[in-house]
């Protein structure tokens, strides 16, 4: 997963699966059960889920700008072509 804080400069966490899967379990869903959600505390890049009173974070400077962890990331799927079949 790729957090992106800027559009101007490089300020983005690049998550491995591999490393925070942890992150992605049924106990960390918000209330609805829908979405994750969390934050990034500015003051030492503590990733943070924080659902009613559950809480885990993990330390994140090492994925801050860490491009190079994308290398051998798969492609995204191209956007297939618009269809005319119901033209």
């Amino acid at each position: 997963m790729v957090i992106n804080g800027s559009t101007r400069v490089d300020d983005a966490f690049i998550l491995p699966y591999k490393d925070f899967r942890d992150f992605f379990t049924l106990e960390f869903l918000d209330k609805r059960g829908r979405r994750w959600s969390g934050y990034i505390r500015a003051d030492d890049e503590a990733i943070r889920l924080s659902p009613c009173k559950k809480r885990h974070e993990r330390l994140a400077h090492e994925y801050h700008n860490a491009f190079h962890l994308l290398q051998d990331a798969p492609l995204p799927l191209p956007k297939e072509p618009p269809s005319d079949e119901f033209i």
